[in-house]
């Protein structure tokens, strides 16, 4: 087989084997970002907190953008969401009702871990270490892009929601302090 017949058919089979590889997985290009991995306690509302109800969730803080991640499971029975299984490696008979969700916004993990209690509390002794991460950059930048969006979302969500008591569109007041009365 002369040269240029051994590329052109390393060529194809090179194109062929990225084409059976399916989409690239989170993580799959480029280098990593460092990260620091920990558990704190985090509580499901007033009521949670209150019946010492809390849960043990492992969070990764990115130090050089500020950002804070973690996934937490909620109920989810949506037809959107039944109607297209997703595999998650979970075992047998677990219910695919509970849903993942990431949370990444900007913060510390000290701020965080000042708010959780010593597991100590529940009689396991003090907080949990913390651990090096290697995040692949990819899916960093995606946390990072979400981190974004939500102090996006939070911000308007506060300044429309002030524009709206303010003019007497939306929100309680008592009739004596509304605007135009």
């Amino acid at each position: 087989m002369n040269r240029r017949a051994a590329s052109w058919t390393l060529a194809v089979a090179a194109v062929w084997l990225a084409a059976c590889a399916g989409p690239p997985k989170a993580g799959s290009g480029g280098g990593t970002v460092r990260a620091l991995r920990y558990r704190v306690e985090v509580f499901e509302g007033t009521l949670a907190l209150a019946h010492d109800e809390g849960e043990w969730i492992d969070e990764l803080y990115f130090p050089d953008p500020g950002v804070v991640c973690n996934v937490v499971w909620g109920m989810d029975a949506s037809p959107e969401w039944m109607g297209s299984p997703v595999d998650l490696g979970l075992p047998p008979g677990v219910t695919q009702y509970l849903r993942p969700r990431m949370n990444a916004f900007f913060g510390s993990m000290g701020e965080r871990r000042k708010a959780s209690r010593p597991l100590e509390a529940k009689g396991v002794g003090d907080l949990p270490l913390v651990l090096e991460a290697e995040v692949p950059e990819d899916f960093a930048r995606e946390i990072f892009a979400l981190a974004e969006a939500n102090r996006r979302v939070r911000e308007a969500e506060s300044d429309l929601g002030i524009r709206a008591v303010k003019g007497g569109i939306l929100g309680y007041l008592p009739l004596e302090t509304r605007p135009g009365r």
